[in-house]
């Protein structure tokens, strides 16, 4: 005897997408995939309306949150804190990239360095250079990505119109001085899952509490997995007894034109074809008795 699960219509046709607002609608996201030496690097880029003719800026994380959540940020009901959408409004084409080992790059199995990131970053500044026709690009770099963002501009300024320099790190910056006790765990763990309540209270440590929005840290420690719109399309079948109906449900997430995450809900009508199979076995069945009958 099956195990029939009882669903409503109106869960299985609903698809769950983030409203957009007027203004994000003039935003317009596309993925890029830089290859280089056996590495995958994904880079996000943001623009209103075209991309034609207008400044480059790229981002540069830092060391715990890859491109995309660092600076396309989005909170139901507060459009303004997508530094992407901020830029992109102001008339830049936007790029932010995932470093080796960040977001949807490729994960080396160890340890990487602050040098391999300012590669990755010059691989990207080279493909977005020849990509726009641009001799120079606007560089900003936040936390750790003022490490590998300086060794980049040091290395190359000739390809660099102007760099800012944001939540500079240096040797006594606060979180290198908490980290440096525990230098031999980072040693021997490349990558370290961060929970979501010990993310909060990073909000907090250096910035006065009426100049946190709550919603938006909530957000932040809450972001559902970047990998989640690379994963495959997932199906099950259920049984509507309302109507008397077999429907195949596939869900997916996948990403929004603005880059929000998107879940999506299809169903398809099955039941002439579990009917057949069910008649099937009852006719397979019948067919085993009278074997057994005649034996």
């Amino acid at each position: 005897m099956r195990l029939r699960t009882m669903l409503s219509l109106a869960v299985i046709f609903f698809i769950l997408a983030a409203v957009i607002p007027a203004a994000a609608q003039e935003i317009t996201g596309r993925e890029h995939w830089v290859e280089y030496n056996g590495i995958k690097l994904f880079v996000w880029e943001k623009y209103a309306k075209s991309p034609a003719a207008k400044p480059v800026i790229i981002l540069a994380h830092g060391s715990a949150t890859a491109g995309k959540e660092s600076f396309d940020l989005q909170v139901a009901g507060k459009p303004s804190y997508s530094l992407m959408d901020f830029l992109a409004k102001e008339g830049f084409d936007v790029f932010a990239l995932d470093t080796r080992g960040f977001g949807r790059s490729t994960h080396p199995e160890g340890l990487m360095t602050t040098k391999e990131a300012s590669d990755d970053l010059n691989a990207v500044v080279d493909y977005i250079r020849k990509l726009r026709n641009v001799p120079k690009v606007n560089l900003l770099g936040w936390s750790w990505g003022t490490q590998y963002g300086g060794m980049f501009v040091m290395a190359y300024p000739d390809k660099v119109e102007k760099y800012i320099s944001y939540a500079q790190m240096h040797l006594n910056s606060p979180d290198i001085s908490k980290r440096r006790p525990r230098v031999d765990f980072f040693r021997k763990n490349a990558y370290i899952t961060i929970p979501e309540a010990a993310w909060k209270p990073r909000f907090f440590s250096m910035t006065p509490a009426e100049a946190n929005d709550q919603a938006v840290v909530d957000a932040f420690a809450g972001l559902p997995t970047t990998h989640l719109p690379d994963k495959e399309a997932e199906s099950a079948e259920v049984y509507l007894g309302s109507l008397g109906r077999w429907l195949e449900v596939r869900t997916r997430y996948l990403s929004w034109v603005d880059g929000r995450l998107a879940h999506m809900v299809i169903a398809t009508d099955i039941t002439a074809r579990r009917m057949a199979e069910e008649q099937s076995e009852v006719q397979a069945e019948r067919a085993q008795a009278s074997s057994r009958l005649i034996t």
